[in-house]
């Protein structure tokens, strides 16, 4: 009420305070965020064809992230690419269960990470090529960005700022909530 305005990161936190809140419209501006510094800096890897077969995704382990499809597409992608391999960057304490949600027929093509500090993570994205993120709320959701400027493309889903910044077939895929079948597809 006594602000000249609010800025927010993505159009779905804008929406709601223009709904929800009644705040004016045009007192909302939505600017999206940037990858911090480390992520810009360096260029990223070249990019090859063995890159693609190396799937990644960062992020905590709730049910919030979309764990439930991740593991499942990960999995079946694995299944299906004797040649792919997949990290999950996640908490230390949440390895044995991040192991648990995947296919015991792949485990030995995964690889789990915990926390790391940004110039690591840099390196861990110049690793991979496809980005999986299928989440279901992001507040915005900045590791996306993170992996789209290390040169990763991005499979995510329409939450935070993936619904603003990422363009299908442009510069990554949108599927929808749930489905390990559209990550596998896309």
């Amino acid at each position: 009420r006594y602000a000249a305005g609010t800025i927010v990161s993505s159009s779905g936190d804008a929406e709601y305070l223009v709904e929800t809140r009644q705040v004016p419209p045009d007192r909302v501006a939505c600017i999206p965020q940037a990858p911090a510094p480390a992520f810009r800096q360096v260029p990223p890897a070249p990019w090859s064809p063995t890159r693609l077969k190396r799937l990644l995704h960062v992020g905590g382990f709730t049910f919030a992230k979309g764990i439930h499809a991740l593991a499942r597409a990960a999995s079946d992608l694995l299944l299906a690419d004797a040649e792919a391999t997949f990290t999950w960057v996640v908490p230390s304490a949440d390895h044995a269960r991040a192991v648990g949600m995947l296919d015991a027929r792949v485990l030995s093509r995964v690889r789990l990470i915990g926390w790391a500090a940004q110039e690591e993570l840099v390196e861990i994205y110049d690793r991979h090529g496809v980005f999986l993120f299928p989440s279901l709320f992001e507040g915005f959701g900045k590791v996306f960005l993170e992996a789209m400027a290390r040169g990763l493309c991005v499979v995510g889903t329409p939450t935070g700022g993936m619904r603003d910044v990422l363009r299908p077939g442009a510069n990554g895929a949108l599927v929808p909530f749930n489905s390990a079948a559209d990550v596998v597809a896309a």
